[in-house]
């Protein structure tokens, strides 16, 4: 089994209370502590001074901000993307009691997550409902390729 952790965001005990909301997706415990120093760096470049995170997040939308905020973990995005600036995830799905390996690459976090549902949907018949899905490994596309063997589940847990 993967050690893999959920981040929630955004709560608050001002205002009457507003309880935190779930990041979608699982990090990997290894790239747990990068994606939480990315994050805090994202909202301490990106708030206006004072801004509390809960006031930056509904400035700028919990989806709008959460996203972009996830989608910048270890990336430095740039305009007009080359295939350096690309990553290779490899994920496991959880759907219906089954687990399924999934290898996509992206600009950023946020479009992996999305290419995973692309894809799961794209790849079967019968649709299927997603219970988690959870990111294992994240590489940069190097000059000649990248890549991942797939092992058997047993073989790494």
């Amino acid at each position: 089994m993967v050690e893999a952790y959920e981040i929630f965001v955004g709560g608050t005990l001002s205002d009457g209370g507003h309880f935190n909301e779930r990041l979608k997706g699982k990090i990997e415990a290894s790239l747990l502590p990068t994606v939480l120093k990315d994050f805090l760096l994202f909202f301490k470049e990106h708030k206006e001074a004072g801004e509390t995170f809960y006031a930056f997040k509904n400035r700028l939308g919990l989806a709008a901000s959460l996203r972009r905020a996830r989608s910048d973990f270890g990336c430095t995005r740039a305009k007009g993307l080359r295939r350096n600036d690309m990553d290779l995830y490899r994920f496991i799905v959880t759907a219906g009691g089954r687990e399924i390996p999934v290898v996509v690459s992206a600009e950023d976090d946020e479009s992996a997550f999305r290419v995973v549902e692309q894809e799961i949907a794209r790849s079967f018949l019968k649709p299927l409902q997603i219970d988690d899905v959870a990111l294992l490994e994240k590489k940069k596309i190097r000059g000649t390729g990248s890549g991942f063997v797939i092992q058997p589940r047993k073989a790494y847990e």
